[in-house]
């Protein structure tokens, strides 16, 4: 395949991958995903290993959730936690 081809099959990717997180965060809203809300209980559980059977969640993906959380807190973002998770 050509540079350009991979180039926007990868875009299209990010972009799509970008969208229906977004999508996603805002048809949960964002009291699912802040502070004491469904979404951040379970990355949390996930993390302290009490969350199950660990095969059924990509924990790589929490890891680097949780780098880019305190990211965007240590910058002082509002609604750091919502933005992490659409990033």
């Amino acid at each position: 395949m050509n540079r350009r081809l991979w180039v926007g099959v990868v875009a299209a990717s990010l972009l799509f991958g970008l969208f229906t997180t977004y999508v996603h965060a805002i048809t949960l809203g964002k009291a699912y995903l802040e502070e004491g809300g469904t979404e951040i209980t379970a990355q949390r559980a996930i993390l302290d290993g009490v969350a199950g059977n660990p095969l059924q969640y990509r924990v790589l993906t929490v890891y680097l959730w949780v780098g880019l959380l305190q990211a965007f807190a240590a910058l002082g973002l509002p609604h750091h936690i919502y933005l992490s998770f659409v990033g």
